[in-house]
């Protein structure tokens, strides 16, 4: 944890790159840096610390050691005595293809993950979320609702990288669609600390999410553009739309955010969903409009 700029250097004098800084508060899925340069990083360091680029969230920094691999969410419901585990998603940080530029809030998910084994599954869950959920306890935390762990695999193991306690964003919308659950009776279940009586939660399906957003996200970008297409999704089953950044004014929707949209799709395989929530953002237009056209991208290299 680094509080001024001084502390930060000498903290990165320590790693070696690519360097990662993180804003300790909350930063709508903007506060993570990871730059190559020692300058760059200074920089960063500089604008979060001293020139207050995220408010209260940047207050105090924190500078990790870098971990190559892949990230993946794991998300559990749990009633404080007992969990269920979630299927695996993946979410898409980054604004562009290929994984380059800025760190967003999410331009897309998917679930499940074909590429993840069993095995890691399992140690993720052994390791991982049964330790949380006993931990809580353990400290008297009455804690009921969702786990959110958000993990780096690295040479094959799992590493935390943070905790949410809520459904993560935009990982929810391709996790609950596909999950063969009642909602209200799991909920219900977690509120009556009666979730043991709960099976195994399954995914029954698959999903590909695909997030359209304002051109210059997560940077600066101009709303109050209307929204046009929508309407040719309304009464499609294999297709959803969740809203973010809009408003509606006259009975029309305009752009109001930097993430508009979520086009979900829905199919029995992954390629299929794929298909069918590009080809529904295809019909759905406003000026500026950004999306990344490679969603799913790690489910089939």
């Amino acid at each position: 944890m680094c509080s001024d700029l001084d502390e930060a250097k000498k903290a990165l004098v320590k790693r070696t790159p690519p360097y990662v800084i993180k804003a300790d508060g909350l930063a709508a899925g903007k506060g993570a840096f990871v730059v190559s340069e020692m300058k760059e990083a200074e920089k960063i360091a500089s604008e979060l610390l001293v020139e207050r680029r995220l408010g209260e969230a940047g207050q105090t920094i924190v500078v990790e050691d870098f971990l190559k691999g892949y990230e993946l969410t794991a998300m559990a419901v749990t009633d404080g005595k007992t969990y269920r585990m979630l299927p695996l998603s993946q979410d898409h940080k980054r604004a562009f293809d290929s994984d380059e530029g800025p760190n967003t809030g999410g331009m897309g998910a998917y679930s499940p993950l074909p590429q993840v084994s069993k095995l890691l599954i399992n140690r993720i869950e052994r390791e991982i979320i049964a330790p949380t959920v006993e931990g809580l306890k353990a400290e008297g935390r009455d804690f009921i609702g969702t786990i959110y762990a958000g993990i780096m695999v690295h040479d094959g193991d799992p590493y935390v990288l943070e905790y949410n306690v809520r459904f993560g964003d935009p990982e929810a919308q391709v996790v609950l669609p596909i999950c063969d659950v009642d909602w209200g009776d799991l909920f219900t279940a977690c509120c009556s600390g009666t979730l043991d009586e709960f099976g195994e939660i399954k995914a029954k399906t698959t999903a590909v999410g695909v997030v359209m957003a304002s051109g210059g996200y997560p940077d600066s970008y101009e709303m109050g553009y209307p929204i046009e297409g929508l309407e040719r999704l309304k009464d499609r089953e294999d297709v959803l739309v969740f809203h973010s950044g809009t408003k509606k004014a006259e009975g029309k929707f305009f752009t109001d955010g930097g993430r508009i949209l979520t086009i979900v799709g829905l199919a029995d395989d992954l390629r299929q969903a794929r298909e069918k929530a590009y080809h529904a953002v295809s019909s759905i237009t406003f000026r500026n409009a950004h999306y990344r056209r490679d969603i799913a991208w790690q489910a089939f290299v």
